[in-house]
């Protein structure tokens, strides 16, 4: 199915969770735009890297938005790691089939609710963070406030030069980000040769925090991938609303496994 495997490119794990419970029903049982072409630099700034490093940790020192998008995976949602709390909206459309994923993290906890998806619960499935990996496919967890686990990505670069004022382009080699929360084997074994220099474009603000982050790997299973990521509103209070007891269930072993956990 081309939606699962483009989902298992993982930018962020809400890409993954939405097929997760897909597979699920309420008791845990099984049931755009066109690629840039990016030249790899043929001589480095040696302080490229060092700068998109420090870019990315910056998001760990304020609130921001957060704006995802994958194919027909698309992503909104608003970060604390201050005060280690979020929400996460996202939609994914197939033409078969359209589905919501609402997510809610306030310290420890994490709720979760899915609409459109035949025979799952219509309350908030209540997760246990502890249980869960810190690659779990989530990719949000207390700790790790990043959706589009751009750290991991960062940390990948195998080329890289700054084209201007808080410009970059260059490629990354997936294979040292492998991970169930930003790219899995099966998407490594389809993208081949070409997981190791993947074109990538960042940009950084004047105050030296990422704002955008996109990758072009190419076509996969027939559909042209783009992935692009905006990170906006650094500073914006963020504010979380924990759904009411009566509206929440345990989720079930299937779902933390999925996941990674256990």
């Amino acid at each position: 199915m081309k939606s699962r495997r483009l989902a298992a490119i993982g930018v962020g794990a809400l890409t993954a969770l939405s097929f997760a419970i897909a597979g699920c029903d309420a008791t845990g049982q099984g049931t755009g735009g066109a690629t840039p072409t990016t030249a790899a630099p043929s001589s480095p700034e040696p302080d490229a890297k060092e700068a998109l490093a420090k870019a990315v940790t910056e998001l760990s020192k304020t609130s921001f938005k957060v704006n995802m998008g994958i194919g027909p995976l698309r992503s909104t949602g608003a970060m604390d790691p201050g005060a280690q709390q979020g929400q996460l909206s996202m939609a994914v459309s197939t033409g078969a089939a359209n589905v919501t994923i609402e997510t809610v993290l306030s310290g420890p906890d994490m709720w979760v609710k899915a609409a459109g998806i035949p025979g799952a619960t219509d309350k908030w499935m209540h997760l246990d963070t502890a249980k869960l990996p810190a690659n779990s496919a989530l990719g949000v967890r207390p700790g790790q406030l990043d959706p589009a686990g751009a750290q991991r990505l960062v940390s990948s670069i195998a080329t890289v030069e700054r084209t201007g004022p808080g410009r970059y382009t260059g490629t990354l080699d997936l294979t040292k980000a492998v991970d169930q929360s930003v790219v899995n084997k099966s998407t490594l074994d389809e993208l081949g040769d070409r997981a190791k220099a993947v074109p990538f474009e960042a940009t950084v603000d004047a105050q030296g925090r990422l704002t955008n982050l996109k990758l072009s790997p190419g076509t996969i299973q027939g559909i042209p991938t783009v992935i692009d990521v905006t990170y906006s509103d650094f500073g914006t209070p963020v504010s979380v609303t924990k759904p009411a007891p009566a509206e929440v269930v345990e989720a079930p072993p299937a779902v933390y496994q999925l996941l990674g956990g256990g």
